[in-house]
Formats: structure tokens, C-alpha cells, sequence
């Protein structure tokens, strides 16, 4: 990479070329905060509460394994997705399971 011209002079190193760079493409703009009056967040600010169903169906894994592709590399956990789709109707009752347990 060719030498780089920044506010501090010419950059040479990696490390230099690295800040003009970022001083390039990253400019550090400040916020206008003055139109933000309230800065107390009170707990009651928020009043209606957000219910969330924490248990899942099995008829929603096997929706989400039909979505999966196979035929494809598996990912960090070494588990394909046609070993997943073949378990079918059993990993999905299982996996339904699992999460009433947390």
C-alpha cells in the first residue's frame, strides 16, 4: 500500500496507515444531545409489560428443520442439517422438551 496522507503528515507504517485510514473513514462526529430534556429513566416509565411464551411446540422446530437446506457443510456443532431432518417428529418433541425445562 502506497503512502497515505492524513491531518498528522504521511503515513509509512501499517500502524500510521491504520489511523489515516480510520480517521478517513471513521470520523469521530459528536452527537447534538441538546434536544434531549429528560435523562431520568424511571422504572415506571415503561407501563404495559411484554408478555413472552418461553415454550416452544414441536410443530415449530419441524417448521424450522423443513427450512433448512441440505446437502450442505454443518456448521461449528458438526451436525448436518439432513442428520437434523431425518431425526424429524423425535429431536422435535425433544427439543420442545428441553426448553420448559429453562
Amino acid at each position: 500500500m502506497p503512502d497515505l496522507q492524513f491531518s498528522l503528515g504521511t503515513a509509512r507504517t501499517i500502524p500510521e496507515k491504520v489511523e489515516a485510514l480510520k480517521e478517513r473513514f471513521y470520523p469521530e462526529v459528536q452527537a447534538d444531545l441538546s434536544d434531549i430534556n429528560e435523562t431520568t429513566f424511571n422504572d415506571d416509565s415503561f407501563l404495559e409489560t411484554l408478555e413472552i411464551q418461553e415454550r416452544v411446540e414441536p410443530e415449530e422446530i419441524t417448521r424450522i428443520l423443513r427450512t433448512r437446506r441440505t446437502n450442505r457443510a454443518p456448521g461449528s456443532d458438526s451436525i448436518s442439517n439432513d442428520f437434523l431432518k431425518a431425526m424429524g417428529e423425535p429431536l422435535a418433541k425433544a427439543v420442545a422438551e428441553l426448553t420448559m425445562l429453562y
